[in-house]
């Protein structure tokens, strides 16, 4: 799939209500998701998954092959953050 909208976080609070308005939009949807049988069965069949998380430098690159634009909502929502640390993909890139 090219010229598609590549999502990550697709299965958090926001994600599947984001899917539902870029489906209804006709726009072509690849997302990346450790946990894809947690996605809205309604959304299952009409968008394309790489399984993976953000920490997944591999999975990242076929997610991102392609696409445009690129949305990230994926996070660590908890009340104290693990820090860069916990991103190790992230975290060395931004060195990089």
């Amino acid at each position: 799939m090219n010229d598609h909208v590549f999502v990550t976080g697709a299965t958090g609070f926001i994600g599947p209500y984001l899917l539902r308005r870029l489906l209804a939009a006709g726009e072509q949807v690849r997302i990346l998701a450790r946990h894809p049988e947690a996605l809205p069965t309604d959304v299952r069949d009409a968008i394309e998954v790489v399984v993976g998380d953000v920490r997944d430098g591999e999975a990242l690159a076929r997610g991102i092959a392609g696409a445009r634009p690129v949305l990230h909502l994926a996070a660590c929502a908890r009340s104290r953050s693990p820090g860069p640390a916990a991103f190790p993909v992230v975290a060395g890139a931004a060195r990089g």
